[in-house]
């Protein structure tokens, strides 16, 4: 979808029997399947795109791709390793067709190392590559990443293809080029790759903490309810300033309290501190309170669901949603 909405002319090669599986999702909530392409999704990542059904397998399939490798500036696939090449339309018989041809072989794992041949989809990434372990409520046990995972992916495998065309404009050569699914998740979590880097080989490894809506370095930091409002209200403060004008407009006395002291104090007692605000803003209406915290300069904000996000005048003023 990026390199579409950038300009490319992208071509989309699919197999009939093994289609791509958001074509078969419904669009009506609790339903698994539906008539193909109603799946909002497809269509969003599909964007611009133009399609053809093909048996790889099948005889002069080969063929027809070469053809359209002729034709092509560059090529993005999502098999596992050595795939293309079984096929017969490898990185080689590209190049032998345009040497300066592009080459993005975007695999779960990368096209080498031992355990090359692994397949997988975004909740895989995300638990391969580390990211699991540390997302969910402390105490708690690790949650699962899906889709947002696939986006990073496929961000990452974007921004490659983009680097290998400069490349190709500044040199006049192709490239192929090796992107790990499982390594573009783990760019995520370089604190904790560093920490467990840094660790003397024989102390145990520890847990990691999760810290659910909050921070590794910040309190408040949270999603806490409001009155009458089941979604409540976000707030990050991130500086001595912020605190203080959090105490401002609350009123709380919290400023008196030595546990509240410093920014790293009030970070220990984060969990107090979180019980305190909350009873203060459950008295509180959202849309005013967050209103007031903006203008006192505290980084605040109404969590919204979708049908509140429809209808929001800030959105409906910057033209936002667009009728289908």
């Amino acid at each position: 979808m990026l390199l579409s909405l950038l300009g490319a002319d992208v071509v989309k090669i699919e197999s009939r029997s093994r289609m791509d599986q958001a074509r078969i999702g419904s669009i009506v909530l609790g339903q698994s399947k539906g008539n193909h392409n109603q799946q909002p999704m497809f269509a969003e990542l599909n964007l611009g795109k133009r399609s053809i059904a093909m048996n790889l397998k099948a005889p002069g399939a080969a063929e027809v791709v070469k053809d359209l490798y002729a034709t092509a500036d560059a090529v993005i696939d999502n098999f596992r390793p050595g795939t293309l090449e079984k096929l017969g339309i490898g990185f080689d018989v590209m190049r032998a067709i345009r040497p300066d041809h592009i080459l993005v072989e975007a695999s779960a794992l990368g096209a080498d190392g031992p355990e090359r041949s692994y397949g997988g989809y975004a909740p895989t990434f995300a638990a391969l590559a580390g990211l699991v372990s540390l997302t969910g409520d402390p105490g708690a046990d690790p949650m699962m990443i899906g889709g947002t995972v696939d986006l990073r992916v496929g961000t990452g495998a974007a921004l490659a293809l983009l680097a290998a065309l400069h490349y190709r404009d500044r040199t006049g050569r192709g490239m192929w080029v090796d992107h790990s699914a499982c390594e573009s998740v783990s760019m995520l979590i370089g604190d904790a790759l560093l920490a467990a880097q840094m660790r003397p080989p024989a102390s145990p490894t520890d847990e990691p903490e999760r810290f659910g809506n909050g921070h590794r370095a910040f309190a408040p930091h949270g999603l806490y309810v409001c009155a009458g409002d089941e979604s409540g209200i976000a707030i990050a403060c991130r500086s001595d300033a912020d605190w203080e004008a959090l105490l401002g407009v609350s009123g709380l006395a919290l400023g008196e309290d030595p546990r509240f002291a410093t920014g790293l104090s009030r970070w220990k007692h984060r969990e107090a501190l979180d019980a305190a605000i909350g009873e203060w803003t459950a008295t509180q209406e959202a849309e005013a309170l967050a209103g007031r915290l903006q203008a006192a300069g505290v980084a605040a904000s109404v969590s919204r669901d979708a049908t509140a996000l429809y209808e929001w005048e800030h959105f409906q003023a910057r033209g936002g949603p667009v009728a289908i």
